[in-house]
């Protein structure tokens, strides 16, 4: 079964950026995780490796499942040049 939610939410983050991004999801316990990501061939790439989407995705679905704070963050760096964005 597809969650829906988390798909909305990787496009959400996805339409964010046209180029690079940096994804970060940090919690109050100071565990964080990043991903680095891509468009390619009008496709979102996920880091470097195989694999790192569903890794990135079982993370999210980690959060999403649990009791999330308010001081929970979700943050998608612009990196374009391009856009002149930092």
């Amino acid at each position: 079964m597809k969650n829906n939610g988390l798909y909305h939410s990787l496009d959400e983050i996805e339409s964010h950026f046209y180029f690079t991004a940096i994804a970060t999801l940090k919690a109050t316990d100071g565990a964080s995780f990043v991903v680095d990501l891509q468009h390619q061939c009008q496709k979102s790439a996920y880091g470097y490796q195989q694999g790192i989407k569903k890794w990135f995705m079982a993370h999210l679905i980690t959060f999403f499942f649990q009791k999330i704070s308010p001081t929970i963050m979700l943050a998608c760096q612009n990196t374009d040049a391009k856009t002149g964005e930092i």
